[in-house]
């Protein structure tokens, strides 16, 4: 039992000084990270941005898209149903006898514009005649770029309208020389109609002119009006024009469309994420272009290309009657945003907006946009054969804004001017060279310095070995005096403790290795010769070479690891205690007795 207690003694010291060293290298060796290393940035681009470097990265791969629309629009002549208005007449003159209207001028010609709209097909009928108008419109909307090659993704409806719903448009633009010529012949008349009259009686003719409108062969242009730099200005935009690749279905559909620009390289690009990792509750970052701040008068015109940006808590997940999942968002969003990406916190876009809920009488509600999420637009990416990546561009762009935001403005100049050698027309970049150099020239920059850093990752590996080496030294002399093992403890080359090895045996920390095999610490020596000594130097040369101080960090060996040779378990020990070891000096026989008042022997 006192044996066995002696091996459970040493066998927790020889537990417990590995851990207690390897807790120590492992401090040192994160001192030493931390001088050298700037400020952690998951490489797989999960680390959560600031909103001022989110916007930063999101901008440039942010494009504004128009599409344009031609075409011919022909209606028909309109002749006033004289039997049909007479009626109407008659019928107000008897209301106002009996008291339901008024009996004023201004009564009776409101209750005729008011019955007129109502039913304008009652009292207009179409002649045979035709007048046919060339009609263009334009409309506009929000893409971004998915890999270098200048494949672009938005929203279907951007480009490829509901037909009904451009022939409104149709006929609000090209009938609005017809219907202002209407409303001069309603005024000749001699009739006091009010504006509010002639704005009634302005929508009657329309919508009587859409039901019997006829639209010609629609023709479709789209292009992006992309943000370049310009001498003499920040930025200001180019039109570019796009093929289209691929659309789907206005929403509820797969309201997304596949885009490619012509003769484009090296632009920048945003990174897609993945919208299974999007709970409800995750902010969201919606990026476009609203036309009512984007188009607003008295802006400058590389204003039309700087795109903005809203956030929002995603507040629901829902799905179309077909199935397809919908995001739902507070972040603000308004006409101009549709086809512009979603982020999340680490800018990765993981959603495409597509609508907005809408109350009975036309009007967007605020906090209610819907996003289709970004599974559905790789899904068509891959139908196309676009393979979305991140571009050179971007790559050096993001390295750069980085290293700026961190002040390390040195670091960040050379990434910067890359990026300018790379794509000449980046709309951001000269400003941040030109922000940078001030920055540099104000003696702001924080970069550390490389003599410095090498200095301290050296010390620091120093430190690391010296520690290392100083352990294995106590521990061999550990080993060395403990008993032997009793049969059914950890066998000889056990792993060790933090670092484990190959079944059965232990080897270098982090490298392959066999039992009995010469340099394992604590290995007992083979028969007939004398056992070692924890003055002895140097230390023996362990597997491959290395010398086997335990605590010396090794690089894994590139051989597979082989079956630990096997060797038998220890004798038991006895039931008496063992006798002490025979003491001897160096250069004394062993077995000598220490000659009076010498030191005792050392444990």
């Amino acid at each position: 039992m006192t044996s066995d207690r002696g091996v459970i003694r040493q066998t927790h010291s020889m537990i417990w000084a590995p851990r207690w060293l390897t807790a120590l290298v492992v401090a040192l060796a994160s001192s030493v990270l931390m001088v050298v290393t700037t400020p952690a940035r998951a490489a797989d681009g999960e680390t959560e941005l600031g909103a001022t470097q989110l916007a930063a990265q999101t901008y440039p791969g942010v494009q504004l898209i128009q599409a344009d629309f031609t075409s011919t629009i022909s209606v028909p002549q309109a002749i006033i149903d004289e039997a049909a208005v007479n009626e109407l007449y008659t019928r107000l003159v008897v209301q106002a006898a009996t008291g339901a209207i008024g009996t004023a001028e201004s009564q009776i010609i409101d209750a005729f514009v008011a019955e007129l709209a109502k039913d304008p097909f009652r009292y207009v009928t179409p002649a045979d005649a035709r007048t046919t108008v060339e009609v263009g419109l334009s409309g506009f909307g929000t893409g971004f770029v998915v890999n270098a090659e200048g494949y672009l993704v938005t929203a279907a409806h951007v480009i490829a309208p509901d037909p009904d719903e451009l022939k409104v448009e149709f006929a609000r633009a090209g009938l609005r020389d017809l219907i202002a010529n209407d409303l001069d012949e309603v005024q000749a008349s001699g009739v006091a109609y009010s504006p509010a009259n002639l704005d009634t009686l302005a929508q009657a003719f329309q919508d009587w002119y859409v039901r019997y409108l006829e639209v010609g062969e629609v023709s479709t242009t789209v292009s992006a009006q992309i943000g370049v730099a310009t001498a003499g200005v920040d930025k200001t935009q180019r039109g570019q024009p796009a093929e289209i690749i691929k659309v789907g279905a206005p929403y509820p559909g797969k309201d997304v469309a596949v885009l490619k620009l012509d003769g484009a390289a090296h632009l920048p690009t945003l990174p897609l994420g993945d919208d299974a990792d999007v709970p409800e509750g995750s902010t969201l970052h919606v990026t476009g272009y609203p036309a009512a701040s984007t188009f607003s008068s008295g802006m400058s015109a590389d204003s039309q290309v700087q795109p903005t940006i809203t956030e929002g808590p995603l507040t629901a997940i829902k799905k179309t009657e077909t199935g397809m999942p919908v995001f739902q968002t507070q972040a603000p969003a308004s006409p101009g945003n549709s086809g512009g990406p979603v982020l999340d916190d680490a800018g990765n876009v993981v959603g495409i907006l597509v609508a907005s809920a809408v109350a009975d009488d036309g009007t967007a509600l605020e906090g209610q946009e819907f996003v289709i999420p970004i599974s559905v637009v790789r899904q068509m990416l891959n139908e196309t054969n676009v393979k979305p990546g991140e571009s050179a561009t971007t790559q050096a762009y993001n390295v750069a804004l980085g290293a700026y935001f961190d002040k390390y403005y040195k670091r960040a100049m050379p990434e910067f001017q890359r990026v300018q050698a790379l794509y000449p027309e980046h709309p951001y970049v000269a400003e941040y060279i030109t922000r940078t150099q001030q920055a540099i020239d104000a003696g702001k920059d924080e970069t550390p310095n490389s003599l410095l850093l090498w200095v301290a990752l050296a010390g620091g590996v120093l430190m690391v070995l010296a520690v290392g080496g100083v352990g294995g030294f106590l521990l061999l002399r550990k080993r060395g005096k403990g008993p032997a093992r009793v049969a059914g403890t950890a066998p000889q080359g056990g792993p060790w403790p933090g670092n484990p090895g190959p079944q059965g045996h232990q080897g270098i920390p982090g490298q392959q290795g066999y039992a009995g095999q010469p340099g394992f610490p604590g290995q007992q020596p083979p028969p007939g010769q004398p056992p070692q000594h924890a003055h002895q130097q140097p230390a023996p040369a362990g597997p491959m070479g290395q010398t086997a101080w335990p605590a010396q960090p090794q690089q894994p060996a590139s051989h597979p690891p082989q079956p630990p040779v096997t060797q038998p378990l220890q004798p038991p020990l006895p039931s008496e205690p063992l006798p002490p070891p025979p003491w001897h000096a160096p250069g004394s026989a062993p077995g000598q007795q220490p000659p009076p008042g010498s030191p005792p022997p050392v444990p």
